[in-house]
């Protein structure tokens, strides 16, 4: 079995308290406080894995930033993209999210953990299938009317410490050593050193 983890390379917050404008800090904010909602983005890219490899399975690691306590009353879902996001995208313009509910994930966004794993290999076997494209998710809190706030922050793509950085971590089943090369622009040259043999090129060239 192969293991590779494929660190956040974007996140994003959006809320009703700022309808207009996102935000792009070192966390991400989900769930509810007081009249405010709040719920999160994050994009992974998987570009560098070739689809030929098969997924044994794929977990979502949050790291909490805060409300280290055990709570089974309150539920937050991850749900697959079908927009792309930016720092643009607002409350008010969101993105379209996909509700097949095969592919919607609860979680317990409150324990004492310092990390949760959230179970999303359904989604990223399709994005290594190109069934679904988009290769984003968002975090939505479920309980909007819960008093009297609900909501919770974990690390985010833009973390300055990189240990609270979200990432998934995907099994692969074991296959032919692959090598992931920065970059492809590789020159390679040769030399052809003489043989020991001096005699060899000549019995080649005159043959039997």
């Amino acid at each position: 079995m192969s293991v590779i983890n494929i660190l956040a390379s974007k996140s994003l917050t959006v809320s009703t308290r700022r309808s207009r404008r996102g935000m792009t800090g070192k966390k991400i904010i989900v769930g509810n406080k007081r009249k405010c909602n709040y719920f999160s983005y994050l994009f992974f890219d998987t570009s560098a894995i070739p689809n030929s490899l098969s997924l044994l399975s794929a977990k979502l690691v949050l790291f909490k930033l805060c409300d280290f306590f055990s709570c089974t009353a309150v539920t937050f879902s991850v749900y697959p993209l079908l927009d792309q996001f930016s720092s643009y995208t607002t409350y008010d313009k969101d993105c379209s999210v996909s509700l097949d509910p095969t592919l919607k994930q609860d979680f317990f966004p409150f324990t004492c953990e310092a990390a949760i794993e959230i179970d999303i290999t359904t989604i990223v076997d399709m994005w290594l299938k190109n069934t679904l494209v988009n290769r984003g998710i968002v975090i939505k809190g479920n309980n909007t009317h819960y008093p009297p706030c609900c909501y919770t922050s974990f690390g985010s793509a833009y973390s300055a410490d990189n240990t609270v950085i979200p990432f998934i971590r995907a099994a692969f089943a074991q296959g032919p050593c692959i090598c992931f090369l920065p970059n492809s622009d590789i020159t390679y040259t040769a030399k052809v050193f003489p043989s020991k043999n001096a005699n060899f090129s000549e019995r080649a060239g005159n043959g039997p």
